[in-house]
């Protein structure tokens, strides 16, 4: 199955925006770790942008669906667990 999908830094689970401090090192750093610790063809398959939502900055993540299942670089790094949600 090829699926994409959307994520937002900034928003709790009970869609409470509360922004994100420091937004531009926060989109260099998740550029940077997708760069250097997923293993497979990653470019042109996510855009990083930052948003407002309620005079706050969020952090958007858009992920396109692909062939290939991204992995960690490495197999012993174990990845955290994610909240999955469908509505915004």
């Amino acid at each position: 199955m090829k699926a994409g999908g959307i994520l937002y830094i900034g928003i709790d689970d009970d869609l409470t925006v509360y922004g994100v401090e420091n937004p531009n090192e926060i989109q260099r750093q998740i550029a940077d770790r997708i760069k250097n610790n997923i293993r497979g063809e990653c470019l042109g398959l996510y855009d990083i942008v930052l948003e407002k939502r309620n005079a706050k900055i969020i952090v958007k993540i858009i992920i396109s669906s692909g062939t290939e299942k991204p992995l960690p670089d490495e197999p012993e790094i174990r990845l955290p667990s994610f909240h999955h949600r469908t509505k915004i």
